[in-house]
């Protein structure tokens, strides 16, 4: 639940952090998203941010330094509330869709992990700054940093890149 919640703050609508940031102050993406991979023994969170070849090293700064918060600093609780209600009311809005209803139930039967909507509205709730800090901790551990960009390169971005996915590691282990 902490990893939901800390997806929904980073890249998670309008309201995220890295949405804000990175399309409205910025105007640097055309649009930024994430998911999360979880499975028993594996997963993923997932950042993925649609830009232009000129503006794909400030993006990957921006991204990695809003990580680097978030790992760094624990989340206020007025965020936090705000990225739980949210979350809540979705939970509560689903029930009128027939798709995530199917994704629901469907694919919890099929993973043999079958949790209603109010087992997760009651987690979501119980969920503090601490946990949404631990859990960034560890998944954002510069061991598990990955990154992959698709389409034109530009001479010299490539070590570019590398560069400040080196100077994130070197920032997270102070």
């Amino acid at each position: 639940m902490a990893l939901r919640l800390l997806r929904r703050m980073l890249a998670g609508g309008g309201s995220s952090r890295l949405h804000l940031k990175l399309r409205e102050q910025l105007g640097i993406v055309y649009s930024v998203e994430a998911a999360i991979g979880a499975y028993d023994e594996t997963g993923c969170m997932a950042i993925d941010l649609s830009t232009a070849p000129e503006t794909l090293l400030q993006a990957v700064s921006t991204t990695l330094e809003e990580i680097s918060d978030i790992v760094s600093n624990p989340v206020n609780s007025q965020e936090l509330e705000r990225v739980k209600q949210a979350y809540i009311f979705d939970l509560e809005f689903s029930r009128d869709s027939a798709y995530e209803m199917g994704g629901r139930y469907g694919w919890g039967e099929l993973m043999n992990i079958v949790r209603d909507i109010e087992e997760d509205q009651r987690e979501a709730q119980q969920i503090a700054s601490g946990d949404i800090w631990e859990t960034a901790r560890l998944v954002f551990a510069p061991e598990n940093l990955r990154l992959v960009a698709v389409g034109p390169w530009k001479t010299g971005m490539k070590k570019q890149a590398q560069e400040l996915v080196r100077q994130y590691a070197d920032r997270f282990n102070r």
